[in-house]
């Protein structure tokens, strides 16, 4: 394996790190936003005394230096 071809694994091993510290951010912050403003009745939650009803999640894409990391919302 020559220096280059090396440098090129260890980039695209470095940038999937990326991407995957990219979705748990993500996630954690999804979680925090859900948990902290969950009202008593399921299917819905209050935020800035604005009610807000939980729809299906809609699949985005969310460009980052590390490449395109696909999530939910």
């Amino acid at each position: 394996m020559t220096y280059r071809e090396a440098e090129r694994c260890i980039r695209d091993a470095a940038f999937a790190i990326g991407r995957a510290l990219v979705v748990l951010f993500l996630a954690l912050r999804e979680r925090y936003v859900t948990d902290r403003h969950r009202s008593n009745h399921p299917g819905r939650w209050e935020w800035f005394e604005r009610v807000y009803r939980v729809a299906p999640p809609i699949a985005r894409n969310f460009t980052t230096v590390f490449g395109v990391v696909r999530y939910f919302r």
